[in-house]
């Protein structure tokens, strides 16, 4: 059994009394095992390894229902207390999950299990192996990167190694390690269902046998763009899973070329309620409903006291046929797990992410060849595996792309090393809209009343005047649906409370964000052009040059008109990053930024540097002018006009200029340490 170590993480017999395992509480035909198969039906209906109280309640003794119910499964120390009246009613539902004495969970696998699970192993590896030669081929590459997204112990990453020694592997089992898997990858593999997946991978908050399609299309879309992430461009990912049998109603004629699973099927069904009844006189060849050949087929565990209700003490071997159809029935119901469209499912989380090269369903070589060789049936065998690849698309909108236009459109702010880390995210750029949406309600109390309604003009237009401003607008108007797709980004916070906006732009453009929109979510990023930065000193006022000198080859109405908008963006993001902290002086600076572009925009004759200048005549020397930079620069903005008269005043005159507020003192005595 040490190959099933690996699959399953099978616990020896050995180990029981250290891990508190108490053999009393383990059928005959089970090991116990760390990890489990993600669906097996119980004796009763639903999975063995999930818990379905409600529908099993009848099958509960007074009290054991509120007693569950009440049950903190998380609290080691009550699971210590309670563990061995849990494993009797765990018993008692027919659910293959106990507790150790020491609080910890453990699960049950039935032997047969264990024997299926090898040859699905091998015939997964099988495909893995067709899929990553044909990547070898098309990529020209005698060594692959691959990324393997199981646990380290499962038998198929020590099968897949063992064969293609030659690439290399890297396994991630957890979120933590696809966050922090360095790519790119030529290839990735996921050899579970999507679902599976997710709850393997240690994700806070997602528990149970399957998940809420809301919460399976959250989570999903964020591993399948993490997973985008780590794909080198034209490489593709693989996900090969068990699918489940079809449901059906339909009838078909089967021989049975063992009489020992002859025997066996009959037994099954007397155990289980099935549709139709079986009797083994009729010989090898029975007309069998094929949800009850199918529900046998699945390997569904069977309890060795439920065989000794029917059979009491006899010997299951010696029983023959014509003995069997005289036995009792149990009638033991069997919920199957609905079958999922897969094809469909995965869909709605890897679409937008990869291009399906192919998405089929075949039956298995191996269990072909098992069926085949076991029983003749009429008609096709049904598929048991799904196959998926798919490529990884190209983005609409390339960030290395939007990042040279607009810098050399002249539009950026900064350059995205200069970027600062409370810009480069969602919550601020929400920040933005929000100081935008007060700006258009006029509830904006920053500024006059006069500049408020300057700054609100484009808002008042006309839509074919401030055509460039319409994408803000829409913008606005798309907030919620940001909202959402950062929650496809970043759900519940597995990045961190804040969501990166430029490590995302590519993926919101294969989510469906328009590009026009995403230019201008980069914007605010980086800044509407550098006026709010020369407003607060951070550059100099000639770096607005490629603005103003859209006057040579358009309308002096055109570039008024985008300065307008400039004007209003800078402001909603000076506002955002200052919130209650920004001041009218601030906002004085930058209006009268504003008037200077539209000014040298206005005079052929007249440039920044002849403004520059300018100001320095009219401000006495180039040494006023520094300080006032200086002034801006360290926030002093209340000082810009009147720091000249405070130059000679003396201890007692600047308290009373600070009316003798000891922070307005303090600004003081800092505007005399730069002049």
């Amino acid at each position: 059994m040490h190959t099933f170590d690996i699959s399953y993480r099978i616990v020896r017999p050995e180990n029981f009394d250290s891990l508190g395992i108490d053999s009393q509480d383990i059928p005959l035909g089970t090991f116990v095992a760390e990890d489990h198969p993600p669906f097996l039906a119980s004796r009763f209906g639903g999975n063995a390894y999930g818990l379905g109280i409600v529908e099993q309640r009848d099958k509960l003794g007074v009290g054991e229902l509120d007693f569950l119910e009440s049950l903190d499964l998380g609290d080691p120390a009550i699971l210590r207390k309670n563990y061995q009246r849990i494993n009797s009613i765990y018993r008692k539902l027919g659910l293959l999950m106990r507790f150790s004495r020491h609080g910890k969970r453990y699960f049950l696998i039935p032997i047969n299990w264990l024997s299926h699970s090898l040859e699905d192993i091998k015939d997964k590896v099988d495909e893995i192996e067709r899929v990553l030669l044909e990547q070898v081929h098309r990529r020209k590459k005698e060594k692959l990167n691959v990324g393997l997204l199981t646990a380290p112990n499962d038998l198929i990453v020590h099968e897949i190694t063992g064969r293609m020694a030659a690439q290399k592997f890297v396994i991630i089992d957890s979120v933590e390690k696809l966050r922090e898997a360095s790519g790119p990858f030529d290839l990735i593999v996921i050899p579970q269902d999507m679902d599976d997946l997710l709850l393997s991978l240690s994700i806070h908050g997602l528990t149970g046998p399957r998940l809420t399609q809301e919460t399976f299309t959250t989570h999903g879309t964020y591993v399948a763009g993490k997973i985008y992430d780590l794909l080198e461009a034209d490489c593709e990912l693989c996900i090969i899973a068990s699918r489940q049998f079809p449901r059906t109603n339909e009838e078909v004629w089967v021989e049975f070329r063992d009489p020992d699973d002859l025997r066996n099927f009959l037994l099954f069904t007397h155990v289980f309620r099935s549709k139709k009844r079986y009797r083994g006189k009729s010989g090898s060849l029975l007309r069998v409903h094929l949800a009850d050949f199918y529900n046998y087929l699945s390997g569904i565990f069977v309890y060795r006291e439920d065989l000794k209700k029917i059979v009491g003490e006899r010997d299951l071997v010696q029983l023959t046929v014509e003995e069997i159809d005289r036995l009792p029935r149990l009638d033991l119901r069997i919920s199957s797990a609905k079958p999922v469209d897969l094809e469909a499912r995965w869909d709605r989380v890897l679409k937008p992410f990869f291009a399906k090269s192919t998405c089929h369903s075949r039956l298995s070589p191996s269990l072909k060849k098992n069926w085949e060789r076991n029983y003749i049936v009429e008609g096709e065998l049904p598929d048991n595996l799904q196959i998926y690849v798919g490529r990884k698309r190209e983005p609409s909108l390339l960030l290395e792309q939007l990042e040279r236009e607009e810098r050399l459109s002249g539009m950026a702010g900064c350059s995205l090393a200069l970027v600062a880390d409370y810009k480069n995210t969602f919550d601020y750029v929400f920040a933005v809209l929000q100081m935008l949406a007060e700006i258009r309600e006029k509830r904006f109390d920053r500024l006059s009343e006069l500049e408020l309604n300057r700054l609100h003009n484009p808002f008042e237009a006309p839509k074919n005047r401030y055509r460039a401003f319409n994408h803000l607008k829409k913008l606005m108007k798309q907030t919620n649906r940001l909202g959402r797709l950062e929650g496809l980004l970043n759900p519940d916070a597995i990045e961190g409370p804040r969501t990166k906006v430029l490590e995302n732009i590519e993926k919101l453009s294969l989510l469906g964000f328009p590009p026009p929109l995403l230019r201008e979510i980069y914007l605010i990023v980086v800044g509407h052009t550098t006026m709010g930065r020369i407003t607060f000193g951070k550059l100099p006022e000639k770096t607005l040059k490629s603005i103003t000198d859209q006057a040579k080859h358009k309308s002096l109405e055109e570039v008024a008109d985008l300065l307008r908008i400039i004007r209003l963006l800078s402001m909603s993001e000076i506002a955002a990053s200052l919130r209650d902290k920004l001041t009218k002086e601030q906002g004085k600076e930058l209006f009268s930024l504003y008037d200077q572009a539209i000014w040298i925009a206005a005079d052929p004759l007249l440039d920044w540097e002849i403004l520059h200048d300018q100001k320095i005549a009219d401000l006495g020397g180039a040494q006023s002018l520094a300080v006032r930079h200086m002034l801006k620069l360290f926030n002093l903005f209340e000082y810009l006009d009147s720091w000249t008269d405070i130059a000679d005043k003396g201890p007692f005159q600047k308290e009373a200029l600070a009316h003798y507020n000891s922070n307005k003192l303090e600004q003081i005595d800092q505007v005399l340490e730069l002049i």
